[in-house]
């Protein structure tokens, strides 16, 4: 996994990869690095200037315990300034992604969790702490979460938490999606959650849908590419000024007339053509 250790008062953050030894019962463990680029910067001024961690293109099956991606940030006004971008958690005997305790500016996009026995992403920072380490300012954008075990998105003790683009559908054994704890500032809207929605306000451009079928190729087998049917085509919010305007693929969005919802940007496919005409030159 990845551990971040807390830095002092206008100290940076210390990052580190963390390999556990493995037991011959967890020897399935994989997690390997898929040609990682660099981190895009975003059109943000403060994070464009500012030096992140950025884990990015990892996959992670059959985790041991715990969360794949687990950090912890800094105090305020020490920026974070993660990204956790098109990483690909799937199975894992802990949860997806954590965020726990005074992380201050970080984005996680692009990212697929699926089958954890645990929530999908979960920022849950810690204002019991002393001093009180509430995470501030979390972006969360164009994420597929399915079929975990706890809820898609937790939010809680986490002050600012922007949500945009989000497929969160069949988690929590198709309870609520998302909810929150102690936070403030949420602000969630172009999501579709499926069956049930979030305990918190959505805006009106998310869907709630009722069934989690047709949505997405083969949920079940992990393939969650987006059906040409599916309701979460072309109804997403353009990010691009955010600092990013490709899928978890790599694929350009948008393909259509507005971005797609979750990790995913369908490509569609091209009509053959029904009428030729051949010009013969001698």
């Amino acid at each position: 996994g990845v551990s971040c250790s807390w830095a002092r008062p206008g100290k940076s953050r210390r990052c580190r990869r963390v390999s556990r030894a493995l037991s011959s019962e967890t020897s399935r463990v994989s997690q390997r690095s898929v040609n990682p680029p660099p981190c895009f910067h975003s059109a943000t001024p403060s994070l464009a200037s500012t030096p992140r961690f950025c884990i990015s293109r990892t996959l992670w099956t059959f985790q041991p315990s715990d969360y794949s991606v687990r950090s912890s940030g800094t105090f305020a006004p020490t920026k974070s300034e993660y990204i956790i971008e098109q990483n690909r958690i799937s199975n894992v005997r802990g949860g997806g992604i954590l965020l726990a305790g005074g992380v201050n500016v970080a984005t996680v996009r692009n990212n697929i969790i699926n089958g954890a026995e645990g929530s999908g992403i979960n920022l849950s920072g810690d204002r019991a702490a002393s001093p009180a380490a509430p995470n501030v300012d979390i972006r969360v954008y164009n994420n597929t979460s399915y079929g975990n075990t706890d809820l898609g998105v937790i939010v809680g003790s986490t002050d600012i938490c922007t949500l945009r683009n989000n497929l969160v559908f069949g988690n929590n054994s198709n309870g609520v999606q998302m909810s929150q704890f102690d936070s403030t500032g949420i602000s969630s809207n172009y999501n579709v959650l499926a069956p049930l929605g979030s305990t918190f306000t959505e805006g009106a451009n998310t869907v709630v849908l009722g069934s989690t079928s047709g949505i997405v190729v083969n949920a079940a087998g992990g393939d969650f590419h987006l059906l040409a049917a599916s309701p979460a085509v072309n109804i997403g919010i353009n990010l691009a000024s955010k600092g990013f305007a490709v899928d978890f693929d790599g694929v350009s969005r948008p393909q259509g007339v507005a971005w797609d919802i979750g990790a995913y940007e369908f490509l569609g496919t091209m009509a053959a053509p029904t009428h030729l005409t051949i010009f013969i030159v001698q």
